[in-house]
């Protein structure tokens, strides 16, 4: 649970489970967030550590200090010696020779297909046979969980994963950017770097002609560079040549300035004496305790000038939660889970507790006409709705909801909120909302239907606060306000494929019918 500290390794029947499973053998285990890959380290040292056992067991994502990941990688390289224990995020999936391990243990579902397979392909390298385990975890459930959320969502989406792969080999299509202004800010400042000197048409003409600026208006651009003329990126010499400004110097001649990654100069390092352990993205006071490779910490020190902070090992439980961004989720993996839950198919690659928990799910959504239905109604006047649908479309609907939702529905509380759609722990699955505005679930239903049919691309560009900010990608906090929001709109939502999704629930819903 988010704000409350976390149960001890010992407690956690996942923990015990994946410790036996990786006992005396080279493993990798794989986390969708920073933040459990601590928690799987920690644990798996508590009950090592129980048992009079070596520590063998390492954390592996991209806030850990670049020695100690190089330390951990050196140890699954080790041809001789006590086979080691990695728990990583997508920072291993890539790039990284490590040739014989023999396990490969995923933490609940990976996101995607195509990170399943990359996974996947860690292991097998020596006797060719590939393995991949799932630990699927849920929350304790209640009488007072709402109704959609008694779905076992984490186990459905990995059947999902393994079978589009496994039965159909599909794999999430790339889908390019339509408005890269992040990307764009970088090449204007890298070209006119490098040039030294350009006019606005010969710096436009150079930095527009590369293919990903394909959907790059003038006027978007020239957007763009009078904001970064504004605020000095950018100087205009006498003449009317550009050449890079005063603000625009300590971009790009810092060396991050060409790093694939995310710059964490704008990070918090944090050190034990004088060693660094990793760095994290907000300032943390004396006293706070946090999990950096699976050691629980508590800041003694901290220095916010210098963006540092002096860290000291401690035995008590951490507090602190990584942040973190939820992956995309295709619309494909949701309706395969969706097909999953209701036919009748049993799945060999399911170990007894799964096949029990799907058997339940299908139990329950039968019970609720969830083949017919997308909307529950939980309470008087609380409602969830389950729509089927992607990442990217979710996060259209719940803007659609969130903005244009109280006028027409009288909607006055929704979760999640589109804003926080970013948090790892929320589920892409279901949203919740109250209205006191309808007395028929089914008049409730057509409404909701014909609101988000009638959404036009134009109101699309409306669904913002006015104080939202819209950093998604790593140059977004330098754009001005009106890129950023056309980032949000054409990059982050997709209004085609919402209709395209809803329209697919006529042909199961029996909303239409009179009740």
């Amino acid at each position: 649970m988010r704000g409350q500290p976390p149960p001890r390794g010992l407690d956690l029947p996942s923990h015990r489970w994946i410790f036996d499973l990786t006992l005396g053998r080279k493993c990798i285990i794989f986390q969708n967030d920073r933040e459990r890959t601590e928690l799987v380290t920690h644990g798996l040292r508590e009950i090592a550590d129980s048992k009079n056992l070596p520590d063998i067991y390492h954390s592996h994502h991209s806030c850990i200090a670049g020695l100690l990941r190089e330390d951990a990688e050196e140890f699954l390289k080790e041809k001789n010696g006590v086979p080691h224990v990695v728990a990583a995020t997508m920072t291993l999936e890539l790039g990284i020779d490590i040739s014989d391990v023999e396990r490969i243990i995923h933490v609940d579902s990976p996101h995607a297909v195509s990170t399943f397979v990359q996974r996947l392909g860690r292991s097998g390298r020596v006797n060719n046979a590939s393995e991949m385990l799932f630990a699927i975890s849920e929350n304790p459930k209640s009488p007072r969980t709402p109704l959609a959320y008694q779905l076992p969502f984490r186990l459905l989406q990995a059947i999902a994963i393994s079978l589009l792969y496994l039965d159909e080999r599909w794999i999430e299509p790339a889908i390019p950017l339509k408005k890269p202004f992040s990307i764009l800010f970088h090449q204007t400042m890298s070209i006119l770097a490098s040039t030294g000197e350009l006019s606005p048409q010969g710096l436009a003409k150079r930095v527009l002609s590369l293919t990903p600026f394909k959907n790059v208006t003038m006027d978007e651009f020239r957007v763009l560079l009078n904001h970064l003329i504004k605020n000095d990126f950018i100087e205009q010499i006498q003449d009317g040549g550009l050449i890079i400004g005063l603000a625009g110097e300590k971009i790009v001649r810092n060396y991050r300035f060409y790093a694939v990654f995310r710059d964490y100069a704008v990070d918090y390092s944090v050190k034990e004496g004088t060693r660094e352990i990793g760095h994290i993205e907000q300032l943390l006071e004396p006293g706070d305790q946090l999990l950096i490779g699976g050691y629980p910490y508590r800041i003694t020190q901290v220095y916010p000038k210098q963006k540092i902070m002096l860290a000291e090992k401690i035995t008590e439980k951490p507090l602190y939660v990584w942040p973190g961004r939820l992956a995309p989720v295709h619309t494909r993996v949701i309706q395969r889970m969706r097909r999953s839950l209701f036919e009748d198919k049993m799945y060999s690659f399911l170990q007894r507790a799964a096949r029990h928990r799907l058997e339940e799910g299908r139990l329950f959504a039968k019970e609720q006409q969830l083949d017919k239905k997308v909307l529950l109604q939980e309470s008087r006047h609380r409602y969830s709705l389950l729509p089927w649908m992607g990442s990217t479309p979710f996060r259209t609907l719940l803007r659609i909801l969130k903005f244009l939702g109280p006028d027409t529905l009288g909607i006055n509380w929704m979760q999640p909120e589109p804003v926080t759609t970013t948090d790892p722990h929320l589920p892409v699955h279901v949203v919740q909302f109250e209205t006191s505005s309808y007395n028929n679930i089914n008049l409730l239903y057509q409404d909701l239907y014909n609101l988000v049919e009638s959404v036009t691309e134009k109101e699309l560009h409306q669904l913002y606060d006015q104080t939202e900010k819209f950093i998604y990608e790593r140059y977004h906090h330098l754009l001005p306000i009106e890129l950023q929001r056309e980032v949000l709109v054409h990059n982050y939502l997709d209004l085609k494929e919402v209709k395209s999704v809803i329209r697919t629930w006529e042909d199961y819903s029996v909303y239409w019918q009179n009740e």
